[in-house]
């Protein structure tokens, strides 16, 4: 493995500074207008929660348009450090005020790596270390652009981009396709219930058996075999799917927790 090298933020971008998002406020969501991005539709893990998603009508939005290569911060409040890196597929975005663009130089640099870089790891420790605000988070973009960002020589970073991006695409087809088995599980379940009337029971229809009391003793740290503790309240066909959804969640937050990993190089897991 080659030399790792630290940079700074500022010194991987095109220009030499980060620029803040639009003033304007959030209208009702339009397909004719431009996909207003803000703190709260980003998730901790960098992808877009679509479940409220706004629009934003405003004379100067086009100068506020992501691109590829660029990857945005929030500033303040409780959520600031969280980062998104701007993916085509997510459509037109306009990016707002509470938020910081940074364009990633591909010359200098992988672009995508900063994507993975900002939910390693050292990055969590960075934003812990700056963040000044007493009761409110606050991050500019000049403490942005300083950020220390460690990485291996670029044939490195091309490989942990292709490794990290194809797990991207399985846990984006992992989820596609849980959504779609879930909203066919519960079309069925409704038709089930419309068209018989039940009588009956809960008991009529499951059979219930207590789990095993295992003893303080028999549990160990590592296994291949788990154990889950905890009690149902609800039961039906829709819930039975949805715990499909956990080992995608389960998939997301292993291969995130293991970023620390490879941006901490190897003199310093040793």
């Amino acid at each position: 493995m080659g030399e790792w090298k630290e940079y700074k933020l500022g010194d991987l971008i095109v220009g030499n500074k980060g620029c803040y998002g639009i003033a304007a406020p959030a209208v009702d969501y339009d397909r004719n207008k431009y996909t207003y991005l803000r703190i709260t539709d980003i998730n901790d893990d960098g992808t877009i929660n679509k479940s409220n998603l706004k629009s934003v009508d405003d004379k100067n939005a086009d100068n506020y348009i992501l691109y590829p290569n660029d990857i945005v911060f929030a500033r303040t409040g409780a959520s600031v450090g969280r980062s998104y890196f701007y993916e085509e597929k997510d459509g037109v975005l306009v990016y707002a005020g509470f938020l910081i663009k940074f364009s990633i130089d591909s010359k200098k640099v992988n672009p995508k790596i900063l994507k993975y870089y900002t939910h390693s790891q050292p990055y969590y420790d960075w934003i812990q270390t700056v963040d000044n605000g007493a009761t409110r988070g606050n991050i500019n973009a000049q403490i942005y652009a300083s950020m220390p960002v460690l990485l291996p020589e670029r044939k490195e970073q091309d490989k942990i981009v292709s490794i990290l991006s194809s797990l991207d695409d399985k846990i984006d087809l992992l989820y596609r396709e849980n959504k779609t088995l879930e909203a066919m599980a519960e079309t069925l379940f409704n038709k089930t219930l419309s068209e018989k009337e039940n009588n009956g029971t809960i008991e009529q229809l499951i059979s219930i058996q207590n789990g095993y009391a295992f003893k303080s003793k028999d549990f160990q740290e590592r296994g291949v075999n788990g154990v889950i503790k905890g009690e149902f309240y609800q039961f039906n066909l829709s819930s039975c799917i949805r715990q499909q959804n956990s080992l995608t969640a389960q998939f997301v937050s292993f291969s995130l927790s293991n970023l620390a990993n490879i941006f901490y190089p190897p003199q310093f897991l040793q």
